[in-house]
């Protein structure tokens, strides 16, 4: 039986489409780890993983390395 969505339900989708568009725009052209901690503002490190097209365990260790680096975000 298909489920109908609410109309809430469907406006948080496209806001959350919407994010992960425009996470992916504003980390162009900035190093894997600015990228990582860029989108880390927002997402989850399986979110990030998604956009980066790698896994999860890759993104903590970018997010890390971008910690301990000091990686400003600009």
């Amino acid at each position: 039986m298909a489920q109908n969505k609410s109309e809430a339900q469907l406006l948080a989708e496209i806001s959350r489409k919407l994010d992960l568009v425009i996470a992916a725009i504003v980390s162009l052209n900035k190093e894997r780890n600015t990228q990582a901690k860029i989108l880390a503002e927002r997402f989850k490190p399986f979110e990030i993983a998604e956009i980066l097209g790698t896994t999860p365990n890759a993104a903590r260790i970018l997010l890390h390395k971008s910690r301990r680096k000091g990686d400003k975000v600009h």
